[in-house]
């Protein structure tokens, strides 16, 4: 299937960070710090960040490579016809999944922070029927949204981690690399699994102007500007909390808006206008997960209609988010999601590169 040449640098990195930068954000602390005994989750991310660039840099090369135009082609013809359905329908289910998990997810946050006596499915509804309408409008409609809300949640994100800045003691965080070598290596597992979404870019990038140059320069800023968020993050929200306590908090980085004590007020309304800011980030991600699993789906059955296809994911996805009924099942789902992310990221590259290269050999 050939693709309209149509996203830019600037419009992919958007794209990229818009998806990856989601609920991470705002439990990254806590994940890092639970696994080992010391506050060096920071230089996990660093060596995570690197090690996710340099598989973006092979996936690039593989496309540019075997010149694939579709990436749900490129499966069919390193497959076959049927076992590439197959894994297309396989990511079609792991994105609707991921649709309604962070459907549910907003659902809990909104609730829990700004209106508790709001009924969860009425939020569920209405993020995902929003996400939907913009889902069934072309891909450069929704690449310019995602343009408009990306930057703005960005300039919030720093805005609030630079304000309580000065109650950061960093005492906390020192001596660096207290937690041993060992630990540190053993936390990049964990470090890679914020940088979910990244599998988008098999999606994404055949849409690209420039599909070399644009591609490496791209993942390239995705990938820097991610990782200074997530380790700012992580440096300022425990420095303030302390490791000990944030290892014990649902939502740390919401946490950390409010122990700036000399700027209570405005931290109040901050506190707000980050959780507005994350619903944005919310709406981009399903968005784009219903983009992507439709995309599969237009795959297994070329003859449906894609508006037909986004809105019958949209139902699939309001179904399991309301199916997700507490905070230890969503927890739950959402460790199943981040390991699949990982088979589909690390994993199936690799493998359908090997294939795809065994059979253009015995092809000739």
């Amino acid at each position: 299937m050939e693709h309209q040449k149509s996203i830019s640098t600037y419009q992919m990195v958007n794209v990229l960070i818009g998806f990856i930068v989601g609920v991470g954000v705002l439990t990254l602390p806590r994940n890092l710090t639970r696994e080992v005994d010391g506050p060096d989750g920071w230089i996990s991310l660093i060596i995570a960040a690197v090690i996710v660039l340099l598989v973006l840099f092979f996936i690039i090369y593989m496309f540019n490579k075997h010149n694939v135009q579709d990436f749900l082609d490129y499966l069919s013809y390193a497959y076959g016809k049927w076992l590439g359905k197959l894994m297309a329908f396989l990511l079609s289910v792991y994105f609707v999944i991921l649709a309604g998990w962070q459907s549910i997810t907003m659902s809990e946050m909104v609730r829990y922070f700004l209106l508790e006596t709001t009924p969860f499915w009425i939020m569920i509804l209405l993020i995902i029927l929003l996400a939907c309408y913009l889902a069934v409008f072309s891909i450069q409609t929704t690449v310019r949204v995602i343009c408009f809300f990306v930057p703005f949640s960005l300039f919030i994100i720093f805005l609030i981690l630079m304000l309580g800045f000065y109650e950061a003691d960093f005492k906390n965080i020192l001596p660096i690399g207290r937690s041993g070598i060992k630990s540190i290596l053993f936390n990049v597992s964990n470090a890679i699994l914020p940088f979910q979404g990244l599998e988008i870019f098999f999606f994404f990038f055949p849409y690209l102007m420039n599909r070399t140059k644009s591609a490496y320069k791209s993942v390239s800023i995705t990938i820097f500007i991610t990782a200074f968020l997530y380790v700012t993050t992580f440096l300022i929200v425990v420095s303030v909390l302390t490791m000990y306590e944030t290892r014990t908090l649902l939502w740390p980085t919401i946490t950390y808006t409010h122990s700036a004590e000399n700027l209570t007020f405005a931290t109040q309304r901050l506190d707000s206008l980050l959780l507005t800011t994350w619903v944005l980030q919310f709406f981009i991600t399903i968005s784009v997960s219903v983009i992507c699993s439709s995309f599969c789906l237009k795959k297994i059955a070329p003859i449906l209609n894609r508006k037909l296809a986004v809105f019958i994911i949209g139902a699939i996805a309001f179904a399991i988010g309301m199916s997700l009924e507490s905070i230890q099942v969503i927890i739950k789902v959402s460790e199943t999601l981040q390991y699949t992310f990982l088979i589909i990221f690390f994993v199936l590259p690799f493998i359908t590169y090997l294939f795809a290269s065994i059979r253009r050999r015995l092809s000739r």
